[in-house]
């Protein structure tokens, strides 16, 4: 850690859409793609379930939420991008909904030459399809601070 140098670099993060992000951290820890570690939790807590419905309804459960929601796939984006009071502490927030006009930005930035490399992708249907209104609320609560920081509409 290094405070001095992080207030004179240029520095960024990415978010996602919370409906989105959460049907794809399911499917992800439920895949062949992931790390060893992501596997083992995986097949632990989401792997019983025959579907994303049945785990979004189950998150209702404050002890299931808990269990489920530690794990770095799913904890909100603003425990990696903002403080303890909310503040975004990063220069720039891209969207992987507009990832190649953002990567286009930073890279305009930084001078870096970043490319997309989506090698972990896990091919699935379009998120909205994996909500009920119920479960899209629980998402809602979970992820009460992304919606509202970064901008996402409450909206399936």
């Amino acid at each position: 850690r290094d405070p001095e140098l992080f207030a004179q670099v240029f520095t960024f993060g990415f978010t996602r859409n919370p409906y989105d992000r959460l049907v794809s951290a399911f499917h992800y820890l439920r895949s062949d793609k992931t790390s060893a570690r992501d596997g083992e939790f995986g097949r632990r807590t989401v792997g019983h379930y025959p579907d994303f419905r049945k785990f979004a309804a189950d998150l209702r459960h404050a002890r299931r939420r808990r269990q489920a929601l530690g794990w770095m796939h799913f904890l909100p984006q603003s425990y990696y991008l903002c403080d303890r009071k909310g503040e975004v502490l990063v220069d720039y927030v891209g969207h992987t909904e507009t990832f190649v006009d953002d990567l286009d930005r930073i890279n305009a930035r930084t001078g870096l030459g970043l490319k997309n490399a989506r090698e972990r992708s896990v091919p699935r249907e379009d998120w909205r399809s994996f909500y009920t209104a119920e479960t899209a609320r629980h998402a809602e609560e979970i992820y009460a601070e992304d919606f509202d920081i970064f901008g996402y509409p409450r909206e399936l």
